[in-house]
């Protein structure tokens, strides 16, 4: 429904036609939006759960290839995946695949839980997909019965210890994993923050990533709680563009600078 945003009416070629095979290109699926420089490439009406049983290794890199491709043909400098809620297994490929990948976290414990699974599961995926990388998936699932085998206690102290204990009897595994998640950003950053109380939430969050996951983490900061952002959504405009001196679009260009700061850091 990002189209909805725009004021676009429902893009007629989506990703769909790329996954059922009617177009080898992205290029004819890619729309122009109201903002110059910027297009949308829908992903259609099916959910990400439906999406992804149709993904399979053979489509994703099918998928990943004509992305470079069509990235490369156009110019195109950055390429933001969109992805929604919860730990479907293409959300979590498209994550794992990005250069940054950006949770956003409302601060109430409900949207911290499902920050905490969510991480969870995108560690896991990078475990899969060591052992995929290695040609040993069987093995990734022994590193992964041992780690679901952990005792609650041991739960608390958290992932990234118990991987270290399992390097003598994985070895190779253990040190692909670290390749991995040594490549790995996770940017946190706090959605409709009301106080000081709600901010913190950001670097509570990034001390998880590194403690718990061994992930390397950095907070984007916050968004502040206003109104002036379901009122742009209901004028289907733009948020930049209804409300350009509000407080949350100050906020959303000094986030823009942080990102650019860890681009330029890249």
């Amino acid at each position: 429904n990002l189209h909805t945003y725009f004021g676009m009416q429902h893009p007629k070629k989506t990703l769909d036609e790329f996954t059922s095979k009617l177009h080898t290109s992205l290029e004819p699926m890619i729309l122009p939006t109201p903002v110059k420089g910027l297009g949308l490439l829908a992903s259609g009406r099916r959910d990400a759960v439906q999406m992804g049983e149709d993904f399979s290794v053979e489509a994703l890199t099918r998928f990943w290839n004509a992305l470079l491709e069509t990235s490369q043909a156009l110019g195109i400098e950055v390429i933001i995946f969109d992805l929604g809620a919860g730990t479907s297994r293409l959300t979590l490929e498209l994550f794992s695949l990005a250069h940054l990948g950006l949770v956003a976290v409302l601060p109430e414990p409900t949207s911290i839980e499902n920050a905490y699974v969510f991480l969870r599961s995108h560690l896991w995926r990078l475990i899969q997909n060591a052992g995929a990388y290695l040609g040993d998936p069987q093995k990734a699932e022994q590193v992964l019965a041992s780690l679901e085998a952990m005792p609650s206690q041991s739960v608390d102290q958290g992932y990234l210890a118990a991987l270290r204990s399992l390097y003598p009897k994985h070895p190779e595994l253990i040190r692909q994993l670290g390749v991995a998640v040594v490549a790995r950003k996770v940017g946190i950053l706090v959605n409709q923050a009301r106080n000081h109380q709600d901010r913190e939430v950001g670097e509570s969050m990034v001390q998880i990533c590194s403690r718990f996951f061994g992930l390397k983490a950095c907070s984007l900061s916050y968004l502040n709680h206003d109104e002036a952002a379901w009122k742009s959504l209901r004028n289907q405009r733009l948020l930049l563009l209804d409300f350009p001196h509000s407080v949350i679009v100050r906020r959303m260009k000094a986030i823009a600078k942080i990102l650019e700061s860890i681009a330029i850091q890249d």
